[in-house]
């Protein structure tokens, strides 16, 4: 009954979702020394319940007591509801995608996943402690462990009448701490701690799914160009050749690993190639997929680590390698970088498609149109002409749409988009700029179609001694 409760399946389905809370954790909360034990603690735990270690509750405790006193509750929480609704396609339920505020029935959505994960977090792991019943094996009688929870109590009592939910928090982390600190002074007997930890095979096979899982993040997130192809072409196969070991399912078919090459190769492809290329591509790239899946189920005659495959390379490797969604904005012909700014560049890309402006066979008469894209869906039509920065950081574009043929002045139209917040300054639906001229580095003139100054665009900063919080535009009066 014991072992049913905390089975292998169950530890590989904690650890998954230690790790996606440790991920958004690390990456949304402010405070190095939560990050720098919260999250090990938890990732100890999982191996704790695991091998039905007497410490378990005690452990499990302390993180309780400290993930309660934690500033960064809800935040992880709130990012992953973001991002999920991004990614479906379902970003018009977020009022305000800049501090991630919703409607109220999200705010309640957010609200049931944060309880859940807590409790899956933080109480399960009490729950498996009290059930294993070995806590009672724990040496009590030890003087050392009275006198380091008597020292630690104290000065977490005190720290509370200090800094309230500080002492509190370090209460939690000394508790968490306890078996460490017993067996670094009672049980060690001259024992490598990092060798064990290497002895032991689960843990090894986590620290490689871990490094793997990260590098792939850092390549998507960090825009890290010249490593997207490489991951592409090697990620898939190496994940497949993880799987195959971790779970001792016998021989690596070179087979599987050349369908996994290809299929990354494929993906890659797809970023300079029309839609119908691109969904065919798509097509192939899945079906190859599927098709080590099928191998693997048939060769090992066991479904989950294939399944898993199926679901992981497609669904998560691959657009975390790429740092977008791939299986969007297919009619792009090009899908390349914005690079005019490390600020606002990294998640941000150009896409690209030809577009006819009249017949074919006269002159000019197709020409290529822009658009911009973030991570999850677009963010500007591929209707430009013409994407242009006009400040010194990369935030401000100056988008210039032309009209019939774009041969004359007159037929431009810009605007001016603020990357950032992703919202037009000068909007060219309401507002009819044939010609933007620059002043200086914070304005710049705003030319109708007249060809007159009507009026002057302000980026946000301090200009002649007074400062700007936005970007903003000012009527000009003609002297």
């Amino acid at each position: 009954m014991i072992r049913n409760l905390y089975g292998n399946k169950m530890f590989i389905a904690d650890l998954i979702l230690t790790s996606i809370w440790a991920l958004f954790f690390s990456r949304y909360c402010n405070s190095l020394l939560l990050l720098a034990l919260m999250i090990p603690i938890r990732i100890a735990l999982c191996f704790e319940m695991e091998h039905k270690s007497p410490w378990t509750l005690i452990s499990a405790t302390g993180f309780l007591i400290a993930y309660i006193c934690a500033d960064c509750f809800i935040k992880p929480f709130k990012w992953m509801v973001y991002i999920f609704f991004y990614v479906i396609g379902e970003s018009e339920l977020i009022i305000d995608p800049i501090s991630q505020s919703f409607e109220w029935e999200m705010e309640l959505f957010v609200g049931i996943i944060s309880v859940l994960w807590f409790l899956w977090l933080a109480v399960m792991p009490i729950i498996i402690g009290f059930r294993t019943h070995v806590f009672k094996e724990i040496p009590w009688k030890n003087k050392w462990i009275w006198l380091y929870l008597i020292i630690f109590t104290a000065i977490s009592v005190w720290g509370m009448f200090i800094e309230g939910k500080l002492g509190g928090f370090l209460l939690g982390l000394g508790v968490s701490l306890l078996p460490m600190v017993y067996w670094c002074i009672s049980n060690r007997h001259r024992r490598s701690p990092i060798q064990l930890i290497l002895n032991d095979r689960k843990i090894r096979w986590y620290l490689i799914y871990a490094v793997f899982m990260l590098t792939a993040i850092t390549i998507g997130l960090k825009d890290i160009y010249s490593m997207k192809l490489l991951g592409l072409l090697t990620f898939p196969a190496f994940f497949y050749i993880m799987l195959i070991r971790s779970f001792r399912l016998g021989t690596v078919l070179t087979r599987c690993c050349i369908a996994l090459f290809v299929s990354g190769l494929l993906y890659w492809l797809t970023l300079d190639e029309g839609e119908t290329a691109s969904v065919v591509m798509l097509i192939i790239a899945v079906v190859l997929i599927i098709y080590v899946g099928i191998t693997m189920i048939i060769k090992t005659k066991r479904c989950s680590a294939a399944v898993f495959l199926m679901i992981i390379v497609p669904a998560v490797i691959i657009p975390s390698i790429l740092g977008f969604n791939p299986y969007i904005i297919l009619d792009a012909d090009y899908t390349r970088m914005y690079a005019s700014n490390l600020s606002v560049r990294q998640g941000v890309y150009v896409v690209e498609q030809y577009a006819e402006l009249a017949e074919k066979g006269t002159p000019y008469y197709w020409c290529k149109k822009h658009g911009l894209r973030d991570r999850y869906g677009m963010i500007l039509p591929m209707e430009y002409n013409e994407l242009k920065v006009i400040d010194g950081w990369g935030r401000f574009i100056a988008t210039n749409y032309h009209l019939c043929n774009g041969s004359r002045k007159s037929d431009q139209r810009y605007g001016v988009f603020d990357l950032r917040k992703r919202k037009f300054v000068v909007d060219p639906a309401n507002m009819e700029v044939m010609d933007i001229e620059r002043i200086d580095d914070k304005s710049f003139k705003l030319i109708n179609l007249e060809e007159k100054h009507f009026a002057t665009l302000y980026l946000w900063g301090e200009y002649q001694g007074k400062y700007y919080n936005e970007a903003h535009v000012e009527p000009h009066f003609a002297e």
